[in-house]
């Protein structure tokens, strides 16, 4: 049987070894499918959204007081800095301060930013 519902409740305990947790989530009644007490296994959806540009969350690096990424423009890397909306760990939006389709360091960021912050590179405005 399957259900689309909303958790109403999660108890505050979790059991470590089986990797389990008890949440309070009413279902159709669906003749006698479902009883009190029946483990069930699922997925939760925690929000969804299209935004226009994002950019991978591992991408950010600080730089004085701005959140960047470091752009690639022909064999060197300048500085982007962001105007950014919501985050989650894997992708971040992006409201200003990058063009789609701009190539960014994602994986050694701070490479980058170790490099440039001592030859001092250039950087936008």
């Amino acid at each position: 049987h399957r259900a689309t519902a909303t958790i109403e409740a999660i108890l505050p305990a979790a059991d470590v070894l089986s990797q389990t947790l008890v949440a309070h989530v009413h279902l159709p009644v669906q003749a006698g499918a479902w009883r009190p007490g029946l483990g069930v296994s699922g997925e939760v959806q925690i929000g969804a959204g299209d935004v226009p540009l994002a950019v991978r969350t591992r991408a950010l690096q600080p730089f004085r007081d701005f959140t960047v990424v470091y752009a690639k423009v022909g064999d060197t890397y300048e500085v982007r800095m962001l105007d950014l909306g919501r985050r989650t760990d894997e992708w971040t939006e992006v409201l200003g301060g990058i063009e789609p389709g701009t190539t960014y360091v994602t994986d050694g960021a701070f490479l980058i930013r170790a490099d440039i912050d001592k030859s001092g590179a250039s950087h936008d405005h």
